[in-house]
């Protein structure tokens, strides 16, 4: 849950709203399906985790938020432009414990294979 907290917190950075809040407005629902389509990509949380973490009903809504994006991404420059700054600043803050973790793994793997021929 801390990864979609800290999607969340940069998706709130960019388009400077709260997309927790109830609300239907343009801005805060394309604030929104950004979010869903951010957190899909990035975690391997359940559709029902990501859609709590924004107080919606259902999977159903991030089903279609992130189909909307898919859509827009093919259409859209402005969107294929925030996408593209948002997906870059996710990558450098949530990716990194993941990919440290993997390396560290390998490290110690080399080192054990290392220690049993020599």
């Amino acid at each position: 849950m801390r990864t979609l907290e800290t999607i969340k917190d940069i998706v709130n950075e960019f388009y400077n709203l709260d997309i927790s809040v109830k609300g239907r407005t343009m801005d805060l629902s394309k604030a929104r399906r950004v979010y869903m389509y951010l957190a899909r990509k990035h975690t391997k949380q359940p559709l029902q985790n990501i859609a709590e973490s924004v107080n919606l009903k259902n999977h159903a809504t991030v089903i279609h938020g992130v189909k909307c994006v898919n859509n827009d991404l093919c259409y859209d420059k402005e969107v294929q432009g925030e996408i593209r700054t948002l997906n870059a600043k996710v990558k450098f803050i949530v990716t990194p414990a993941f990919q440290l973790e993997s390396v560290f793994r390998t490290e110690k793997y080399i080192e054990k294979i290392y220690r049993k021929y020599i």
